[in-house]
């Protein structure tokens, strides 16, 4: 019993745990759903555990304990049956020892009541029989009397064990289904709330791009319509329809983007300080930690920056927390020199 006590606070313990967790999931707002799930398990569990431990300590106190003082009381009846048996066992084989002798002794001197003591001796000898068979089957009915004491009650025990998994079996039968399409429910919201927040992750360097590239060709169409102007000044008509022409190009429209952002950005370098990986947006810069990039863009757009990765003619946005400026890292490195 002291074993079960020793697991029952166990498992009170544990279930207490499990209730205090559920009300700290309380305090979230997106986990609220599994906070009361994991308080509705706690309670739910501790009640069947109480079934439990009501069994078992009807068995402590309706039979263990009863076993014990039967015991005793059992030990201490045999005690006094065995010296009473032997007292009266004793009794009688003297009183038989007496009148076989007196028997022996009247048939020597050929008494005339010879034959009355015979039939004494009889008798007694019958009357010990018969007190030996009545002694044993009193010990046998006695016997037979605790065995069914205790099959009594283990069967009482056994037909509660059946009750109490009953009621577990109803009550958590009946609230397992809702739990695991409560936690279902839960594992697909976060699912759906993940993917949102990637595609707006994945959407928002896109649009900055568009922005970017708009405002880039805006530009571009302004410095070609200023060269125009000057080439139609000293080639005439045949000129300008040639720069029109050219300037009405995507592809040099994109090239003179470039350039053009290169040459206010002065070249200026970066190092990647970890790994940046698109995921297959084409919008995006891929590099590995350590590559050297040219950034294109002057400034950053919502923390992007836009830039080319050096020896490949890719191009593309990438986060500005991502990388480094070698400006700085080289002139911290000559004023450490100095």
């Amino acid at each position: 019993m002291l074993h079960w006590n020793a697991l029952s606070e166990v498992a009170e313990t544990y279930y207490s745990a499990i209730k205090k967790i559920g009300e700290q999931a309380l305090q979230n707002a997106t986990c609220q759903g599994l906070g009361q799930l994991l308080i509705q398990m706690a309670d739910s569990c501790r009640s069947a555990s109480a079934g439990l431990n009501v069994v078992f300590q009807t068995l402590h106190s309706e039979i263990v304990q009863q076993m014990d003082k039967n015991t005793k009381l059992d030990m201490q009846f045999i005690k006094d049956s065995q010296n009473r048996y032997e007292m009266e066992y004793r009794h009688r084989a003297a009183s038989l020892d007496k009148c076989m002798s007196e028997a022996w002794r009247m048939e020597r001197q050929r008494d005339r009541n010879l034959r009355e003591m015979k039939e004494n001796v009889n008798i007694l000898h019958s009357d010990m029989l018969s007190f030996v068979k009545e002694s044993q089957r009193a010990a046998e009915l006695e016997e037979k009397r605790r065995y069914r004491f205790l099959a009594e009650k283990h069967w009482v025990l056994c037909s509660s064990i059946l009750q109490y998994h009953s009621r577990a079996q109803g009550l958590l039968q009946a609230r397992a289904p809702s739990w695991k399409e409560q936690i279902e429910a839960s594992r697909a919201q976060t699912t759906s709330a993940s993917s949102r927040r990637s595609s707006t992750s994945a959407q928002m360097p896109s649009r900055a791009a568009e922005r970017e590239q708009s405002d880039i060709r805006g530009s571009v169409r302004s410095n070609s319509s200023q060269r125009d102007l000057q080439r139609t000044s000293s080639s005439g008509s045949a000129g300008s329809s040639q720069q029109l022409t050219r300037s009405s190009s995507f592809g040099e429209v994109a090239v003179a983007a470039v350039a053009a952002a290169a040459a206010s950005a002065s070249n200026r370098q970066v190092q990647a300080i970890v790994e940046h990986n698109t995921g297959g947006n084409r919008t995006l810069l891929q590099f590995s930690k350590g590559d050297i990039i040219t950034v294109l863009v002057p400034e950053a757009r919502n923390g992007w920056l836009y830039g080319k990765l050096e020896g490949v003619s890719t191009t593309g946005w990438f986060p500005e927390a991502y990388v480094k400026s070698l400006e700085r890292d080289q002139t911290s490195r000559q004023g450490t020199r100095v």
